[in-house]
């Protein structure tokens, strides 16, 4: 049976055909991104910590898509339910919060923040994340 799910079908397809690209089908932009990304990010199975990155760095919608590809719709829904932070705008921390940072040195020090906010979730508060911020 095909996916109901119009992108998931048609990142399955993009997964069996590489070769093929979808913006021949007259396909919006935002799908054959998706489904392009979904299809080369596929796992056949994924852990809580790869779907977060996953959301974290690709989005909500490629995430969906490689979790039903691989069967595991439900683990989207978790980590939406559960509120940990999987994006810049959830960490506990922001730019301004590091001002001996300049530049391109704040993001790529937000950037690590959320990869270690991704494996430790409770340590997402601002307290936590400046007293660890030498060591990242």
């Amino acid at each position: 049976d095909l996916p109901k799910d119009r992108l998931v079908r048609w990142a399955g397809f993009k997964l069996l055909t590489p070769q093929l690209e979808l913006s021949s089908f007259r396909l919006d932009k935002k799908t054959v991104r998706i489904c392009t990304l979904a299809a080369g990010l596929y796992a056949q199975e994924l852990s809580a910590l790869q779907c977060k990155r996953l959301i974290a760095y690709a989005g909500w919608d490629v995430a969906r898509c490689v979790a039903a590809m691989s069967g595991q719709e439900g683990l989207v829904r978790e980590i939406a339910e559960s509120g940990d932070c999987v994006s810049l705008g959830q960490l506990a921390i922001k730019g301004d919060m590091l001002p001996h940072l300049k530049g391109d040195q704040i993001g790529a020090a937000l950037y690590r923040f959320l990869d270690y906010v991704l494996e430790h979730p409770e340590e997402n508060t601002a307290e936590k994340l400046l007293s660890i911020a030498k060591t990242i």
